[in-house]
Formats: C-alpha cells, sequence, structure tokens
C-alpha cells in the first residue's frame, strides 16, 4: 500500500504535534462527560498487544508503522487481538476461513434497502475503509496447535483444551514463521471451520492485505444514529483535551482539524457526517437544569439543538439531522408543559429526551408515577408518542435507584400507544454482561422488566449509545449483551446509537458492528439469534426509521447526492480517508470529568 492511499499523512503541517502510536479502538479512559471508566490492566496488555502486532506487519507490507495503524489494516489487527484476548477466533484471534467468505458475500455485502433503491454512490463513492472502533486482534505467538490467548492481570495465559490440558506441541512463544498458514481447519480444542467462536469476523489475510481489509469493513448500510451530542462554540467545560492533532496542511480553514473544540459544532459536522457512514443523526440533549421562567434547559437548549439541525441540513440541502425536546417533567410543571407545545409547534422536533435519574428542579422520578404520567400525556396530546428515557449509568449527582429500569415495563403497559426508547440499554460500565440473570444488573434489568411485563416486540426499545462502545471491548461480552437484547426485547427492537462526538468519529464502532457475529455455541446454550444481514441492517437503521418515520430508500438517495457526500468524496478523493484514526475522546482523564462537572454546577446546569 503507497503512502498515496492515506495522503493527509503527507499533508501534515511540520509543526503539528507527533500523531500518538495507538490503536484506532480505544483501551484508555473512556467517558461521555456523564461517566467516567478508567482503563483497565487487561486493557493496557490489549493496547500492548496491538501495537506489537501492528509494528510486525508494517515492516512486512513495507509501511511506517503509523500509516499501518491508520489503515483497515490496523483496524482489523486491531479487532483480531480483541478476539484473541477473550477466546474467540482460532489460535491468532483469526474466524475460520468458511464464516469470513459468508461475511464477504452476504452480511458485508448485502443492502438493507430493497433493491429499487437507486444504485447509492456511498458517502465516498468508493468501498469505506476500515475505522477504529472494533475491538479485535490477532496474536502473532504461538502455532497452530495453541489456544487462544487470554489476557490476564499477570499477563498472556493460553487457555485449556477442553480436558483442562495445554495441547501437544503448544508453544508459547514461538514465532510467527514457525506457523503454518490457517486453512480453515483448527485443532481439535477449536470449534470445526465454518462454527467460530463468535466476536469479530477477521480472516487472516485482513491484517495484511488493504483491499481485502477495506472490503471487510465496508458497507452500504442505511445508518441512523440515536444519540450524538455537541455543545454550543465556546461553552465551557468542553475545551478540555485535543480529539483531533492530525493538523493537516494545504486545505481550507473550515476543514482543519480543531485542537481542542472536541465538542463544536463545525466538529460534529466533520466528525458524524465527513468522517463516517452515519446516513442520519439524531441530535440529543445533556443532562441540565431547567429554567424556571422558559421552561427549557439552561445549558445546550432546545433552541440550540433546533438551531443546529436546520444550519446542518441547509448546508447538506436534504434531512441529515433530527433532535429531540429535553424535557425536566420535574420542574415547574405549567412551564415545561408550554415549553413542550412550543419546542413542538415553533421549532420541531421528534422525541422527547429525559433523564429519571435526576434532578431538574423537582427530583428523580419514574416512568410509570405521577411526574411522568402528566409528561407522556402531553407528549400523546401532541402527537409525538416517543420517549427517550436514560437508564443505566448512574451519573455523579444522579439517583443510582432510579436509573434502575424496573420502571419502563408498568409505564409501557400503562402507556400502550407510547413508545419507550431506553438510552444505553440501561448499560452499567460496573456490571460485567453474561448469560441473562433475573437478578443480575446491568442489561439484565431491563430484559427482566419487558419479560415480567410481556413486552417482547412491542413498545420498549434498546439503544446502543455508549453500552456497544464499551461491550465491544470484550467481544464474549458483546455477544451477550447483544444476544440477550435481540432474544428478549426484540430483534427489531435494538438501535444504533454512538454517543459521539464525545469518543470522536463513530466509524470505528460501525466498522466493528459490521465485522460482528454471535457464535453458534452461544445461539444453542441461551437461544440467541443468529446476527444476520437483515438483523444487521435493522439495528444500524431500518428500525429506527419506522420509528421516526423517515423512508431510507428516498433518504439514502437524497443523501447520495446531497452536498454533504459530495464534500466528503471530495476530501476523501484529495486527502484519503480514515482521517480519524487517530482521534483520541474528548475526556480522557478522571480530573478531566471532575472538573466539567464543577463547571458544570457552577453555571447552574447540575444541581
Amino acid at each position: 500500500m503507497s503512502t498515496r492511499k492515506l495522503p493527509w499523512l503527507r499533508l501534515r503541517k511540520k509543526t503539528a504535534p507527533d500523531l500518538p502510536y495507538e490503536p484506532p479502538i480505544f483501551l484508555g479512559n473512556k467517558s461521555n462527560g456523564e461517566f467516567f471508566q478508567a482503563q483497565t490492566r487487561q486493557e493496557r496488555k490489549i493496547r500492548d498487544e496491538i501495537l506489537r502486532q501492528c509494528d510486525d506487519k508494517a515492516r512486512k507490507v513495507g509501511l511506517e508503522r503509523r500509516e499501518f495503524i491508520a489503515s483497515a489494516m490496523g483496524m482489523c489487527t486491531s479487532l483480531s487481538v480483541l478476539n484473541l484476548a477473550s477466546g474467540c477466533g482460532d489460535s491468532k484471534g483469526h474466524m475460520p476461513m468458511p464464516m469470513a467468505e459468508n461475511m464477504m458475500d452476504g452480511a458485508q455485502r448485502v443492502s438493507p434497502s430493497p433493491s429499487t433503491m437507486p444504485p447509492p454512490t456511498g458517502g465516498s463513492g468508493m468501498p469505506v475503509p476500515l475505522g477504529p472502533m472494533g475491538q479485535t486482534g490477532q496474536m502473532e505467538q504461538g502455532t497452530q496447535d495453541t489456544p487462544p490467548m487470554t489476557m490476564t492481570p499477570e499477563g498472556p495465559m493460553r487457555q485449556m483444551s477442553p480436558m483442562g490440558q495445554m495441547p501437544p506441541g503448544a508453544n508459547m512463544s514461538a514465532p510467527e514463521a514457525e506457523m503454518p498458514p490457517l486453512d480453515g481447519q483448527c485443532a481439535d480444542w477449536c470449534e470445526p471451520a465454518g462454527k467460530p467462536d463468535g466476536g469479530f469476523c477477521i480472516p487472516r489475510e485482513a491484517t495484511l492485505d488493504c483491499e481485502v481489509a477495506r472490503e471487510l469493513l465496508g458497507g452500504d448500510e442505511f445508518i441512523m444514529d440515536l444519540q450524538t451530542h455537541h455543545v454550543n462554540e465556546g461553552s465551557f467545560g468542553f475545551v478540555l483535551s485535543p480529539c483531533q492533532i492530525n493538523g493537516m496542511a494545504g486545505h481550507d480553514g473550515d476543514m482543519q482539524l480543531r485542537g481542542n473544540q472536541c465538542a463544536w459544532p463545525d466538529n460534529y459536522l466533520e466528525q458524524i457526517f465527513l468522517d463516517s457512514d452515519t446516513t442520519v443523526a439524531v441530535l440529543s440533549g445533556l443532562p441540565s437544569r431547567v429554567s424556571a421562567s422558559t421552561g427549557d434547559l439552561t445549558g445546550f437548549s432546545n433552541a440550540d439543538m433546533a438551531a443546529s439541525r436546520e444550519a446542518i441540513n441547509m448546508a447538506a440541502a436534504s434531512q441529515r439531522m433530527v433532535n429531540h425536546c429535553q424535557v425536566g417533567p420535574d420542574s415547574n410543571w405549567p412551564v415545561v408543559a408550554d415549553m413542550m407545545e412550543r419546542v413542538h409547534n415553533e421549532l420541531g422536533h421528534v422525541g422527547w429526551k429525559c433523564y429519571p435519574p435526576a434532578s431538574t428542579g423537582g427530583g428523580p422520578w419514574w416512568l410509570d408515577g405521577e411526574v411522568a404520567e402528566r409528561f407522556i400525556n402531553k407528549a400523546l396530546e401532541l402527537g409525538d408518542p416517543l420517549i427517550c428515557a436514560h437508564k443505566g449509568f448512574p451519573l455523579p449527582g444522579f439517583s443510582a435507584e432510579y436509573a434502575n429500569p424496573k420502571d419502563v415495563g408498568p409505564a409501557a403497559l400503562k402507556f400502550p400507544d407510547a413508545t419507550f426508547i431506553i438510552y444505553h440499554s440501561a448499560y452499567n460500565s460496573g456490571t460485567a454482561e453474561g448469560p441473562y440473570d433475573p437478578n443480575g444488573g446491568g442489561v439484565d434489568r431491563l430484559v427482566k422488566t419487558v419479560e415480567e411485563n410481556g413486552l417482547k416486540s412491542k413498545n420498549v426499545y434498546a439503544e446502543m449509545g455508549s453500552a456497544w462502545l464499551l461491550a465491544s471491548g470484550n467481544p464474549m461480552t458483546a455477544q451477550h449483551y447483544v444476544g440477550k437484547v435481540l432474544k428478549h426485547i426484540g430483534h427489531d427492537r435494538m438501535l444504533w446509537g454512538s454517543e459521539c462526538v464525545w469518543f470522536g468519529s463513530p466509524q470505528r464502532q460501525i466498522e466493528a458492528f459490521r465485522t460482528f457475529t454471535i457464535s453458534e455455541e452461544l445461539q444453542e446454550m441461551h437461544g440467541y439469534p443468529e446476527l444476520t444481514p437483515e438483523i444487521k441492517a435493522g439495528i444500524f437503521g431500518l428500525n429506527a426509521a419506522r420509528l421516526y418515520c423517515v423512508d431510507p430508500n428516498v433518504c439514502r438517495y437524497q443523501v447520495d447526492q446531497d452536498m454533504l457526500a459530495q464534500r466528503k468524496r471530495n476530501v476523501d478523493g484529495e486527502f484519503g480517508a480514515r482521517r480519524w484514526a487517530f482521534e483520541q475522546p474528548a475526556i480522557r482523564t478522571r480530573r478531566q470529568f471532575i472538573n466539567l462537572r464543577r463547571e458544570r454546577i457552577a453555571h447552574g446546569e447540575l444541581g
């Protein structure tokens, strides 16, 4: 692969800071401004293994190591290491070739839209290169007879064979040169060919052949992201750390990669629409206090969200964004009710975002309680039945009790004409997702309330923002998370969300999900459905399109021809793709997270 494939690396200003040598997936501290998850010891070891493998592979294909890690091959290598660390795939983190070929012929290439849709040119007019959201990689140590490597606090450890013993001839430190080429057949301790252990479907050649990697990671799905955020330019607290430091020279000023404006509107447009395959985005609000006089938010207001929607849709000359109206129904209700009418009739929106565990003036509240009753009835009266509720992550200052989704089922039964979209799927970063346990935490709580109230495939939906990003760091955890939602809540009730731009471009998350599979073993053991191309297409956007009354055929055709798509094609052609490869999250340290909260309190946005 020539350096011309990623010319933005050559066009960086000489005065720009050195690019970090980091994986394209996030393995450090993570925060969306609402929660903070510190890097684990296992993540540090996975990171080190990804960097080691990328360094070795870069030399093999004749690339500078940063160019390799920014390429589609670097993403595939990273995803294969994630496979290996969780015991998925073969002894090097790869999927058996029959499954990989099926992915190429099926899930990756099947368009979610009917055949009547005009042939799409795509946001870039070409297969989209791989992006840093996945999480797997390949261990270059061991032989074909060596079992998968598991990362432990003490270091890499080989898994035992089914008999509890290391396979004969296992070599913990044999170099790759000693490993025979993979032929799709596994040793007797593996699943047979065609029955991979689930996780990210990465064939061996995708880590050494850029065209194979690009084909694997590309797609033409209709992608509707239900959870995106930004704040106003100059807003306090969000100029905390650089989220992009690529520093390219030679192109127009408004395309300069901004150093510390991670959450500003211009950066939002660039990361969501120019640096990813997102078709339509929903702009959502942030937890904030409510003005006693206007009923609107004291920080990033509903009027601000509507203005951003109009600006981006005008820039695109098509509908690329819709927005929520954020409501604090525990505040001065007559004023809040008037605000809902004003926003609905004058500004426009789809869906009502709310934070039941937070206090915007009165205190936390339940979705099946008195506060919610007047709010939901008002939403139904205005003809917008989408109730988008935060559950799960107990944010600082939030009530952990009210973050529990146990009220979702009773509320959905009480209001059958309303639709409840549960943001984050009630995921909790402190809970390890495994098989469904009715006494478990995290997503199990949402599953339980749906099960107990007989609501599968009814009016409860699970949104994936932050949940997918966190779960995908362990492919086994990710299989249980996705599998439980599909089985118990409904395969057509899971909705795509990235929670970007807090995490940079959503492309890394999109590419990881494109390669994601649920193993046949877990399907048989727990009744999880197969993650078919049709189910993936629904999760990526078709399920949400029905809720938001978006025609994906018409919208996709218009988007492919709009001004943003044309601009993306021009920028990709001039500077190359994958310009987001070295982005880092907007908030990377606990101190930044704490300072942000203090500043929001000082400005009256939080109590």
